[in-house]
């Protein structure tokens, strides 16, 4: 297996990388690399309509995803006041716990907003020229 990935690997590179590398700037061979490899986000802006409809499909999988885990903590407080179970479960309330700051996260728009802002700062990093 490891001698079939390393050809593989060795075919990928001779059949893409090198003949980019070899018809490249003479000054930086990454500058072509570069614009051919680069995933152009543009192509996202016209697909409205396909993600409206998913955004209220996750609406509502996030909005199910809350009500279930309320659901779950009322239950058990229902069972400990039956005595079937106890409060200091403590991996119950972590896994609630986790899940809960989740949902808010995407709730509110934080996660959101941290996924943007860490595609803002990898979209603009240079990694062939010096950074500042």
């Amino acid at each position: 297996m490891k001698k079939t990935w390393m050809s593989l690997m060795i075919m990928i590179m001779s059949l893409f990388v090198l003949p980019l590398s070899a018809f490249a700037d003479e000054s930086n061979p990454m500058t072509k690399i570069k614009e051919e490899v680069k995933i152009d986000f543009g192509i996202i802006n016209g697909m409205n309509f396909f993600f409206t409809p998913l955004g209220k499909v996750i609406s509502l999988i996030v909005f199910a995803g809350l009500l279930f885990l309320i659901g779950r903590i009322i239950w058990r407080i229902v069972r400990v006041s039956t005595g079937k179970a106890s409060l200091k479960d403590k991996w119950f309330w972590i896994e609630n716990g986790i899940s809960l700051l989740i949902i808010f996260l995407i709730i509110n728009g934080s996660f959101f907003a941290l996924l943007e802002s860490i595609f803002s700062w990898t979209d603009k990093q240079d990694l062939v020229g010096p950074t500042e």
